[in-house]
C-alpha cells in the first residue's frame, strides 16, 4: 500500500530546488507509477538541469579521486619532473574535466535512444518530460552503482550492481507508462530493446578493448 510520504501533490507544478532533488532521491525505493504521476507536474529543463549538474559534480569528483589515487601507485620514470611530481593532481583534473563534458551528453543520448524507442511504441509525451522522470532515479541508481564500484572488498559486487540495473529497467518502465501514455507492454518493449541493442553493441566492445590492453 502505497504512503502519503512518497506521494507528492499533484498541484505542486513548481520544479524542484537542489534540496528537493535530494528528497527525491531518496525516495528511490519507492518511486512507483504514482509517484512518476506526481512529479509529471514539476517536470521542467530546469529541474533535470540541476538533477544532473549535481549528479555530474558529485560523479566526477568521484572519479576524478579515484583516478588520482590510482595515478599515485604509477611509474612516472617516462614523463617530465613537472609530471612526476603532479601526476595524480594532473590525472585528477583530467578526469574530472573529461567526467564534466561526458556525463552530460551521455544522458541525453541515451534519452533521446529511449525517446525514439517509445515513440515507435506509440509513445506520446514529451522529451523534456521523459528526460526528467528519467533524472530521478537514472542519476542516484547510477552513483549508488559507481561508489559501490569503487570500493576495494566487492565479492557481491557484480550481482548487486546487476540487481540496480534490472531495477532501473522497471523504473524506466514505471516512468514510460506515465509520460508516454502507453501501456505495460509496449513500455517493457520500448524500454528492453535498446537495453539489448546496447548490449549487443558494448560486448564486442570491452573484447576489443580487453584484447587491445593485453598486449601492452
Amino acid at each position: 500500500m502505497e504512503t502519503n510520504k512518497e506521494v507528492v501533490s499533484i498541484e505542486n507544478s513548481e520544479p524542484r530546488t537542489i534540496g528537493e532533488i535530494f528528497g527525491a532521491w531518496s525516495e528511490i525505493f519507492k518511486m512507483t507509477e504514482r509517484f512518476f504521476a506526481a512529479e509529471l507536474p514539476r517536470s521542467s529543463n530546469k529541474a533535470t538541469h540541476r538533477a544532473l549538474l549535481i549528479y555530474t559534480l558529485l560523479i566526477a569528483l568521484l572519479q576524478a579521486i579515484a583516478e588520482a589515487i590510482h595515478a599515485a601507485s604509477q611509474p612516472t620514470a617516462a614523463f617530465g619532473i613537472f609530471a612526476q611530481n603532479n601526476f595524480p593532481l594532473i590525472s585528477f583534473f583530467i578526469t574530472f574535466l573529461y567526467a564534466i563534458v561526458l556525463f552530460p551528453i551521455g544522458f541525453y543520448v541515451i534519452n533521446g535512444i529511449f525517446y525514439a524507442s517509445a515513440k515507435l511504441f506509440g509513445g506520446k509525451g514529451k522529451f523534456s518530460d521523459q528526460a526528467y522522470l528519467t533524472s530521478l532515479f537514472l542519476l542516484p541508481l547510477s552513483f549508488i552503482i559507481a561508489v559501490i564500484t569503487a570500493i576495494p572488498f566487492k565479492p557481491f559486487v557484480g550481482l548487486i550492481n546487476l540487481g540496480l540495473v534490472i531495477y532501473q529497467i522497471i523504473l524506466q518502465i514505471r516512468a514510460f507508462i506515465v509520460v508516454h501514455k502507453i501501456t505495460y507492454v509496449k513500455a517493457s518493449e520500448a524500454v528492453v530493446i535498446p537495453y539489448f541493442l546496447i548490449l549487443v553493441v558494448s560486448i564486442p566492445l570491452i573484447i576489443a578493448l580487453m584484447r587491445t590492453s593485453s598486449l601492452f
